[in-house]
């Protein structure tokens, strides 16, 4: 059996605010980047309601980057490991 998954979730922006942090510890079974949030929004409600579209996925406007590296949504699909960093990030909208 694999231990469980602990990552960096780190909110930027409009997202820090609307939970009160900049930075959780997530822990999960594994899997995806996308498995990783959907954890992550179920454990915070108020992340939940600031990261997901009424149907259930990521909104469009939440940018999510690994390590570094911004993802593409097929790159949600790729898994995360232990230690790594996932970073959460709303677009500004204005002008």
């Amino acid at each position: 059996m694999e231990s469980d998954v602990k990552v960096r979730l780190r909110l930027l922006s409009s997202l820090r605010q609307i939970v009160g942090e900049s930075e959780l510890e997530v822990e999960f079974a594994g899997g995806s980047v996308e498995s990783l949030v959907k954890e992550a929004g179920r454990k915070n409600t108020q992340l939940g309601e600031a990261v997901f579209a009424e149907d259930g996925s990521i909104d469009y406007s939440i940018n999510v980057i690994l390590n570094g590296r911004p993802l593409t949504e097929s790159a949600m699909k790729e898994h995360v490991r232990d230690g790594d960093e996932v970073t959460l990030l709303a677009a500004a909208a204005g002008g």
